[in-house]
């Protein structure tokens, strides 16, 4: 378990170190790859969030965002060591098994395929709050969620719900967009 630790510890330190374009080329190591992807992911998450503005009527109390998971998730120790890097500008508050009526309290909410059954009446409910939903399972971008992070070749990537965005009251950055598969 501390292999693992270290390893995630010294990935998150590295991929916060470099320009969110550079991160997202990089092949995903072999070794692993699970740990690892999930790391990548993590970082880029918190990358890709200073890209988006949330309206000025939205509270992000002294720059609090606000992260929520539906369940128990595979994804939030490694997001836990990931928000306590000191590259990181922002204060975060992580919160589990968030019921679908609080979700409209969440900056982001990040569904995994543990979601898909009830994705539809997810996304159909907080399309109406400036909520950032964020996925990682093939598909979800046709079904309503606004980023999902895929491997493609061996490399971390993501695509953008462009309809979605067009509809929503976040603003995500022009260089961002441009960095999405299409």
């Amino acid at each position: 378990m501390k292999k693992y630790l270290k390893i995630t510890i010294a990935l998150i330190f590295v991929t916060l170190s470099f320009p969110l374009s550079f991160a997202f080329s990089q092949p995903l190591p072999s070794k692993d790859n699970l740990v690892r992807e999930l790391t990548l992911k993590a970082s880029l998450l918190l990358k890709v969030t200073r890209k988006i503005k949330w309206p000025k009527d939205v509270s992000t109390n002294s720059n609090n965002l606000i992260l929520c998971f539906q369940e128990n998730d595979y994804f939030r120790g490694i997001i836990d060591l990931a928000i306590r890097h000191p590259q990181i500008s922002m204060d975060w508050e992580v919160r589990e098994n968030v019921s679908l009526e609080s979700t409209k309290n969440c900056h982001i909410l990040f569904l995994d395929s543990n979601q898909e059954k009830r994705l539809e009446e997810t996304i159909a409910y907080v399309k109406n709050y400036p909520v950032l939903t964020v996925g990682d399972t093939e598909g979800f971008t046709e079904k309503g969620v606004l980023i999902n992070f895929m491997v493609i070749d061996n490399r971390l990537r993501f695509k953008v719900q462009k309809e979605a965005t067009e509809t929503s009251s976040l603003q995500i950055d022009d260089g961002l967009l441009s960095l999405a598969i299409r």
